[in-house]
């Protein structure tokens, strides 16, 4: 997607005044390349009566927005995102993400959740709650070994210190896990070669991706409940001042 055209489905999903951030992203699969995702950062205090009727135009369930009102007054960030499917708010809470993501025809909703060891959220993970972290998903997952393994082998070649570890849960029940190269790592193409290969994602595919990345960037690799494997590349982040 095209900045120009970011930018403007962006101000179509916001409908608040700016200043916010948006940040695209690419997310890889075996079988799927999606390209038409972004989340939206406001760069200033948003308020409830901004907030509600920019998430009821966007068909918002009612059940969800009763949920994201109680949590709001914790929230220290809104986050406004969509990728060509699904759209979703998320709410930056202390230590967490909550985030609700909905399609707009069906009305489907899932709540999803990503805590954070902190303080504060996103900083480096203790290498033993990483390890003891990934063993009780693969004691859960078995199909998730192949993958589990490859993202063990990465953070060893890394050092722990360099990356920051999620888990994440879809109403309740644990999604999956994923790493997170900090932004600014260029020395990590290599890596991500190998991952795409590991996780049977073609070259011609991840190719132009990969070759189009440009710093400050940040990348996920991860694996879900059913042990499928995803790599997600975070692009540079643009500000749009909007009066």
């Amino acid at each position: 997607m095209q900045q120009a055209e970011l930018i403007a489905n962006a101000a179509l999903l916001a409908g608040i005044d700016g200043p916010y951030y948006i940040d695209p992203s690419t997310k890889l699969a075996a079988n799927s390349l999606n390209d038409e995702r972004f989340m939206l950062t406001f760069q200033r205090e948003v308020t409830l009566p901004e907030l509600v009727p920019t998430l009821q135009r966007l068909s918002m369930p009612q059940s969800s927005m009763d949920e994201l009102v109680a949590l709001f007054p914790s929230a220290s960030k809104v986050l406004l995102g969509d990728d060509g499917n699904t759209t979703r708010v998320y709410l930056e809470v202390p230590s967490r993400h909550v985030g609700w993501k909905w399609n707009p025809d069906t009305g489907a909703v899932v709540i999803t959740e990503y805590p954070g060891w902190g303080p504060p959220y996103g900083s480096p993970t203790p290498t033993l709650q990483v390890k003891q972290s990934l063993l009780v998903f693969l004691a859960d997952h078995m199909s998730a070994t192949r993958s589990v393994l490859s993202l063990v082998k990465l953070a060893e070649q890394l050092g722990y210190d360099a990356l920051q570890f999620f888990q994440s849960t879809e109403d309740g029940q644990l999604k999956g896990f994923y790493l997170i190269l900090p932004y600014g790592q260029q020395s990590c193409r290599a890596i991500l070669d190998a991952a795409c290969v590991s996780y049977e994602i073609p070259p011609e595919v991840s190719g132009p991706v990969l070759d189009a990345m440009t710093g400050p960037l940040s990348v996920a690799l991860g694996v879900d409940s059913s042990g499928n494997d995803y790599l997600t590349i975070y692009h540079s982040q643009f500000l749009v001042a909007v009066p």
